[in-house]
């Protein structure tokens, strides 16, 4: 009886609380999952920080004390459970961080650390550390605008628009350089408002202090080990390439441009000034593709089944078919997409269904959607959004042009 009031005690008081704490061991460091931020067929992504002590002294004329401050540091830390018969599953996110590796930017997340385990049932347990984005996602902005009532101006609509397009960029072209994130030396506010300021609480560190555009050259050049089980995948790393093509894979140049393939407005998030960075590079591939024969055409559509959203998938991939050739015009489909959600509040082709009736494959396969009849913006940036969503490949812009569009329009906005 004495041990059940005891225990009953504690419950109350909370001092049990250190019980049910769950940690996470990732290279030396240990991680304390808060809570679930999203979870997927294969992954689970969780709110982690990390408590780190700092000692320091103060002095006084007849004294000197030392003391420890405190600081956490937030992280999101995603864990993908691959299933042994699955090692296509485990390819797939291998090269995600090979990704996140190759496309080191201020305008694309980096991945911080990273740890691949064996399970001893044969799955593999890949782990993933992202600085922590308080702000959320542009999906959760756009949603929150919506409930609101209110909209995004057209100046500050120009200037996400130009921050996706910054890793569009980087993407399309990894060898050419990006003008800085800062122009003219101003950050970028635009989107916190006073329900955005509570996310940051006390000595809690968000993105900020983990952000790559703080780091010089070298420091970006660092990538961590990822055990003795990552290099076991690696030798088989370029089967996921095998996977989509009936040639042997080769190894990809430095200057071969990527495409995201899943570009949506939930896989943008924003830093603490209020700049976009895309996210979720796991379906980022090499972006010129020739479907050549029917077993991969197979392949590549089932890999459009698990890797693509729907209501912003190029009509070219949603389609897809012998001799088609896909390019990084499929990207620019997508961002326009974006683009007129950050408008409107909901992507073209999905208005379309609510409207029409149709279906939203037919919607993006014909290419028919509207703009509202009473909307705030000008032509010239409707303009924008419609040479995006060109049904031919060949008539959208490049990144480079949009951007350059852009700009222009910031300066009259």
């Amino acid at each position: 009886m004495e041990t059940l009031i005891n225990l009953s005690n504690l419950l109350c008081c909370g001092c049990l609380e250190i019980y049910y704490k769950s940690y996470v061991h990732l290279n030396g460091k240990r991680y304390e999952i808060v809570k679930l931020l999203g979870e997927g067929s294969y992954s689970f992504v969780y709110l982690a920080q990390i408590l780190e002590h700092m000692s320091s002294r103060r002095f006084s004329i007849t004294t000197q004390v030392s003391f420890f401050d405190s600081v956490v540091h937030s992280y999101a830390l995603k864990k993908v459970v691959c299933p042994a018969e699955n090692l296509t599953l485990a390819y797939k996110y291998l090269q995600e961080i090979h990704n996140y590796k190759r496309f080191q930017c201020g305008y694309i997340v980096p991945c911080l650390d990273s740890q691949v385990i064996q399970e001893k049932n044969g799955n593999k347990t890949i782990w993933m550390v992202f600085p922590y984005y308080p702000l959320g996602s542009l999906q959760q902005v756009v949603d929150r605008h919506m409930l609101e009532g209110t909209f995004i101006s057209e100046s500050e609509a120009i200037r996400i628009m130009i921050g996706i397009l910054k890793g569009v960029l980087r993407l399309h072209s990894p060898m050419s350089p990006i003008p800085n994130i800062n122009t003219n030396g101003n950050t970028h506010n635009y989107i916190i408002n006073s329900s955005d300021s509570q996310s940051n609480n006390g000595d809690i560190t968000n993105d900020t202090t983990m952000d790559s555009t703080l780091l010089g050259d070298q420091d970006l050049l660092l990538f961590p080990e990822i055990g003795e089980s990552t290099l076991l995948l690696e030798s088989s790393l370029m089967e996921l390439d095998t996977m989509l093509s009936d040639t042997p894979p080769t190894p990809v140049d430095p200057k071969t441009p990527y495409a995201h393939r899943d570009l949506t407005p939930s896989n943008i998030l924003f830093a603490s000034d209020g700049y976009p960075i895309l996210s979720d590079l796991g379906s980022c591939i090499p972006a010129n593709v020739s479907i050549t024969t029917n077993s991969q055409l197979i392949k590549w559509k089932d890999w459009i089944a698990e890797s693509c959203t729907l209501p912003y998938t190029a009509p070219e991939i949603l389609n897809i078919r012998l001799n088609s050739h896909i390019t990084t015009k499929s990207d620019i489909w997508s961002v326009g997409c974006i683009f007129y959600c950050i408008l409107f509040g909901i992507s073209p082709f999905e208005r379309e269904e609510q409207l029409r009736g149709a279906s939203i494959t037919y919607a993006l396969s014909t290419g028919h959607y509207s703009f509202p009849s009473q909307n705030r913006y000008s032509n010239d940036l409707l303009n924008v959004i419609k040479a995006c969503l060109q049904i031919d490949p060949t008539a959208r812009p490049s990144a480079d042009t949009l951007f350059q569009q852009l700009e222009t329009l910031s300066h009259t906005s």
